[in-house]
């Protein structure tokens, strides 16, 4: 706090960590000097460290975080705080009355480990104390209520055209640059889009070869289940709106290979498709006959599936075809582009 005088010379002395190279380390060696001292092993291994913070980021957070001032009267104030106060997480808020259904009251949030310093599910013990912060920074009529985070897969398949006379690049040189873009184009982080135009854009950036494409964008559901943990009952949201089926069952919902138990406790492999009217029936795979019909229904302008009827065994997927070929990330998705097949065609 006190004014240097003009033209004084100020030294500052501090600590610089090595950013990411710290975690995942469990065990540590004593230095020079450092005779006499115990050496312990952690039993959790070092993690959410971090490289320096970019100018760009600081620019985009800093007036955030003096908006909030460490309270947290609006959803956007629970975020600033949140990744203010825990360095390596990513979050995201939204009231109650932005749920499906409305719960009025609540604020819900949710976090994520940063894909910067290895993505992941934070720990419970994590869960509970962003719990009991967002307690203590929020407003005290409002309760907040964390939300686990879900992956949705972005399916990319389909054709990208090129014209071997406009580049000297092989087609395996394309092909591999197509799915290193894919890869490093990855957008798991909180209401980060997927905008088909920007990335059929860029596919033209990357080659002078590339002519155009068409790519067809589906959504992937996957759920988790077992003999042990049998899954009866399924409410899931996408958040985006589905294609018009056109009347026509199974052109936009569709589960292949899922394995159920029948009423003999039975072992029967299913795929479920929606008749084209909101409702899912599940059919035989072996014969194409009914197994079941009604198992549950789908909501095409929200995205929202629900399974019931069924005794599920196995981890499967569920295929959805959105409206368009841009997916939006709302509340607590994450979206995880695929390469799901794309042909080059020359």
């Amino acid at each position: 706090g006190k004014m240097p005088l003009n033209n004084a010379a100020i030294t500052s002395r501090y600590f610089r960590t090595d950013g990411l190279l710290g975690n995942g380390e469990v065990s540590f060696v004593p230095g020079s000097g450092t005779a006499g001292l115990i050496v312990v092993n952690t039993v959790i291994a070092g993690s959410g460290g971090l490289n320096s913070e970019s100018i760009e980021s600081v620019r985009v957070k800093a007036p955030l975080f003096f908006q909030a001032q460490g309270r947290a009267v609006t959803a956007r104030d629970l975020v600033s705080i949140i990744t203010q106060g825990n360095l390596g997480i990513i979050a995201n808020a939204w009231g109650g009355e932005d749920n499906d259904p409305p719960q009025y009251g609540r604020v819900y949030f949710t976090a994520y480990h940063d894909p910067a310093s290895g993505s992941g599910p934070i720990s419970d013990s994590a869960k509970e104390e962003l719990v009991q912060f967002c307690k203590e920074k929020s407003v005290v009529s409002i309760t907040p209520v964390f939300v686990e985070p879900t992956i949705t897969n972005v399916l990319l398949s389909g054709d990208v055209f090129y014209d071997a006379y406009l580049t000297t690049s092989s087609a395996t040189d394309l092909l591999n640059k197509l799915q290193t873009y894919i890869t490093e184009n990855q957008l798991m982080n909180f209401n980060s889009s997927f905008s088909y135009s920007k990335f059929a854009v860029g596919i033209l950036d990357l080659d002078s070869g590339f002519v155009g494409d068409d790519i067809q964008v589906r959504i992937s559901k996957i759920f988790e289940a077992s003999t042990d943990e049998p899954l009866t009952s399924i409410s899931a949201s996408v958040q985006n709106e589905l294609a018009d089926s056109g009347g026509v069952s199974g052109t936009v919902v569709k589960a292949e290979d899922v394995l159920v138990l029948d009423e003999d406790e039975e072992q029967v492999m299913v795929y479920i498709v929606d008749n084209g009217s909101g409702v899912l029936n599940a059919y035989r795979t072996d014969n194409n006959s009914l197994f079941k019909r009604d198992c549950g229904s789908v909501y095409y302008p929200t995205g929202r599936i629900q399974i019931d009827g069924l005794k599920i065994i196995r981890n499967f997927e569920i295929l959805l075809r959105p409206k368009t070929n841009n997916v939006i990330a709302k509340a607590n998705n994450l979206l995880n582009v695929v390469n799901d097949g794309i042909t080059l065609i020359t």
